[in-house]
């Protein structure tokens, strides 16, 4: 997730504020006329020339940018980049539904490079996207030749979540005649347990007006105070589309994570009272406590989440300066 973002002036220049002390990474985009308008032009399958995403001081490869170190109350001047152009294709095809009719509008298509490696990943905050058009239509524009992942969601009001996800290869021509199916996603039930307890000790007496600010709270990786057990899933390799709706933790401990796309995630338990943390989590016979939660094979699975109300305390002294 970007830190910030700056428009540049008619000069060219640019500020990007109220950054904590840290590593950075800059990159800049520029978009062309017909992009930034929106065009929706295919005749032209062998590509264009046009700004391309690039990263400090000089790179189109995130592997290439160099970070900046910030300090406490520093400014770093001259952070110059010049905005490289390269031929550039597009990504055309049909979102269809599980039915098979077309998704129609209410769903974005978003196209980031295949991520192998940490560095990799920072090119997902140039990730290109598109509207899907009424008949299911979409493009994607501005992408430069390599592997990406394309997904989609379905983001209409009053339907169940569906998404899909695909690897494309782009080398020296557009892309086209893309089918894209939606699916409902994969689903992960499980049970959590308390360590020599009753997980119902652990868990509010009815429901409160607070859930719905709690699940969208786990979903975001924070606990509130009070609120009801939720497990939710952050994928490791960031993306909009991909995270599952949390699942609160019933009365009998059993939960259900639904709308989950094929990918690799971390565990996340939320609401969790003071001295009570997880103390194991397994998935089949897996043990994801402290790694990934593999579900990029396209199967969904079962999750054991065991809790422990023996958590240790660290007590101690903070001391400023003097």
């Amino acid at each position: 997730v970007p830190a910030n973002t700056s428009q540049t002036n008619d000069q060219g220049e640019y500020r990007i504020a109220n950054l904590a002390p840290g590593r950075y990474y800059v990159v800049a985009q520029g978009r062309g006329l017909a992009e930034a308008l929106g065009a929706t032009t295919g005749a032209n399958t062998q590509g264009s020339m046009g700004n391309v995403a690039t990263y400090y001081p000089n790179g189109t490869d995130a592997r290439s940018a160099a970070p900046l170190d910030i300090a406490a109350g520093q400014d770093l001047r001259g952070i110059e980049i010049r905005l490289q152009q390269a031929r550039v294709f597009s990504v055309r095809g049909k979102v269809i539904s599980e039915g098979g009719a077309p998704a129609g509008p209410g769903s974005i298509v978003l196209a980031a490079p295949k991520s192998s490696s940490t560095a990799d990943i920072l090119s997902i905050l140039t990730r290109s996207q598109s509207p899907v058009r009424a008949e299911g239509a979409f493009e994607i524009r501005g992408l430069v030749p390599g592997q990406y992942t394309i997904q989609a969601v379905s983001t209409q009001t009053g339907q169940a979540r569906s998404m899909g996800r695909m690897d494309v290869n782009i080398t020296d021509q557009d892309v086209t005649g893309i089918v894209f199916p939606l699916t409902g996603g994969l689903t992960l039930s499980g049970v959590m347990r308390l360590e020599g307890g009753d997980i119902k000790t652990l868990l509010p007496a009815a429901q409160t007006a607070a859930n719905t600010l709690t699940l969208s709270a786990a979903a975001a990786g924070i606990a509130i105070a009070g609120g009801r057990l939720t497990v939710g899933l952050a994928e490791s390799a960031p993306s909009p589309l991909s995270s599952a709706t949390p699942g609160q933790i019933k009365d009998d401990g059993t939960f259900v994570l639904e709308g989950v796309a094929p990918s690799k995630y971390f565990l996340n338990v939320a609401g969790l009272p003071a001295g009570v943390y997880v103390k194991s989590a397994r998935v089949g016979g897996t043990d994801v406590t402290l790694s990934e939660v593999d579900l990029s094979s396209g199967s969904g699975g079962t999750l054991d989440i065991l809790l422990s109300n023996k958590a240790a305390d660290v007590i101690g002294i903070v001391r400023g300066e003097k």
